[in-house]
């Protein structure tokens, strides 16, 4: 579901960087000690009409990051 960053933040979930949306989608991997969560924006919406998988989605986006970082330098 996508949710408000006012409501993510009322909660205590906030963006590590700067987000310039109004809204979230929010990502729960569960770990085995504690759960791993992220932010997804439009583009995690998209991949999850190919695959619902929530872990497939946020390896799908944590590597396109990580290939847009290596791409900075």
């Amino acid at each position: 579901s996508r949710y408000s960053l006012a409501l993510l933040r009322r909660t205590g979930v906030f963006p590590s960087g700067r987000w310039g949306r109004k809204g979230a989608y929010l990502i729960r991997l569960r770990g085995e000690k504690k759960d791993i969560l992220y932010l997804g924006d439009g583009n995690y919406r998209i991949v999850t009409r190919y695959n619902a998988s929530a872990r497939y989605a946020a390896t799908v986006l944590l590597y396109a990051s990580a290939l847009k970082k290596a791409g900075n330098r």
